[in-house]
């Protein structure tokens, strides 16, 4: 990340539940440490890279050990300061000023309490997890809410990324509207008035003015979902709006000053874009400065069942449990979304309050190998129930939603002894 020098910058250091979140703000970014070690040089290669020509390729860098954070000189050329005493290794106070090259470098630790963000099962403004990973970035959206600098989400496609938007607006202390764009579902030609509104007469159709996503948003949070399908015409104009908080509409010269915070999402690899000189460099740098990552649904496949749990009440259903097994091993490439489709599928070819095996049957259809999978599920949760009621088929058949007699024909087939 490229930076001007001879500025005072500032670190911010975070504690939120005993764990410690770092952030770096940097002319008007910043960027959160989430792994160690941080390097610091001129080099691009460096986690930051400043345009500093005292500085030295490889400068110093930034260590965690524990509970404590170390400045450490990587045998640079003029050397690395703390607190005005040039160290080759030392650790980070309360409060701190590094100075390499000409540029100062203010490091401080401050400690942030937050409410208890989830019981067991409780959702985060519409998210249900139970997903530790999920845990960690509902602590980086309070983190993150209070700011009011850009959030760029990336995730694959369903992964729950206008959720993750939407929460960010919700915990901030803003109080305008939270406005949504999809940069993917607005024809080029369109696009620019989407975003910056236009005067009657700009453009055939424009029979009277109309505001655009950054007035409508003006207080609040203006979300751009799919932001790689911005043109690169009209990311230049987001650039300057971002530089200057001023936009102006499509036929007028007229500057219109707004005051919104800019939450970014996006399923594909930005860096890969820059690199492809298909999205600008710049921008990426103003929108990247709060990143949130979402992890895609095979990587917390401990919130299938509470999801299709969730799914099915929304449709006055439940899920049986011998349908859950096959719902957890599912690949799940649309992620949440393709899970909450699914879900409302099977609801409506269900005919009564139950989701089973066989809705799933009509709705996948059954391979050879998806059958036997299906009866080693059955033959294990039946058995397994048998011992948990000591034998009582009522029970297990209730539990399962299966008749009696259903029952107890699947019995014979798999050869289950009660007895057992």
């Amino acid at each position: 990340m490229r930076e001007k020098t001879k500025i005072i910058e500032t670190f911010s250091l975070r504690k939120s539940h005993k764990k410690h979140k770092l952030f770096i703000h940097l002319n008007n970014t910043i960027i959160p440490l989430t792994y160690f070690p941080f390097h610091i040089g001129s080099h691009k290669s460096n986690d930051l890279a400043l345009e500093d020509e005292f500085v030295s390729k490889q400068h110093c860098r930034i260590t965690k050990n524990g509970t404590f954070y170390f400045i450490e000189d990587l045998t640079s050329t003029n050397g690395s300061f703390l607190n005005k005493q040039k160290i080759e290794k030392a650790k980070l106070l309360k409060s701190n000023v590094i100075e390499i090259g000409k540029t100062r470098l203010k490091v401080e630790i401050q400690t942030v309490t937050h409410k208890k963000i989830l019981e067991k099962n409780e959702a985060f403004h519409g998210i249900v997890t139970r997903s530790p990973t999920m845990h960690e970035i509902f602590e980086l959206i309070q983190n993150f809410a209070v700011l009011p600098d850009p959030v760029l989400i990336q995730g694959e496609t369903g992964s729950g990324k206008e959720l993750v938007a939407h929460a960010l607006h919700q915990e901030s202390s803003l109080k305008g509207s939270f406005i949504a764009l999809n940069c993917g579902a607005i024809s080029y030609e369109l696009i620019e008035s989407e975003l910056f509104g236009h005067t009657q007469g700009a453009f055939t159709d424009a029979r009277e003015d109309r505001k655009g996503a950054f007035e409508l948003a003006h207080g609040g949070t203006l979300f751009l979902d799919e932001i790689a399908e911005l043109p690169l015409s009209q990311q230049v104009k987001l650039l300057r709006v971002l530089e200057t908080g001023e936009i102006t509409p499509v036929g007028s010269e007229e500057k219109r000053k707004v005051h919104i915070r800019i939450i970014a999402a996006t399923h594909q690899n930005l860096k890969t874009r820059v690199e492809e000189k298909t999205f600008r460099e710049d921008l990426y740098y103003r929108l990247h400065v709060l990143p949130l990552i979402l992890p895609p649904l095979r990587k917390r496949r401990e919130d299938i069942a509470l999801l299709s749990q969730h799914f099915a009440s929304l449709k006055g259903k439940e899920m049986s449990r011998l349908l859950i097994p096959l719902l957890e091993s599912h690949a799940w490439e649309g992620n949440i979304r393709e899970l909450k489709n699914t879900i409302f599928h099977l609801s409506a070819l269900s005919s009564n309050t139950l989701i089973g095996l066989s809705e799933w049957k009509t709705l996948k259809g059954t391979s050879l190998t998806e059958e036997h999978k299906i009866k080693n599920i059955e033959k294990k949760e039946i058995k397994s129930l048998l011992q948990k009621f000591q034998g009582n088929r009522t029970k297990v058949a209730e539990e399962l939603g299966l008749s009696r007699s259903t029952l107890y024909r699947k019995l014979l087939s798999y050869d289950i002894n009660i007895n057992e």
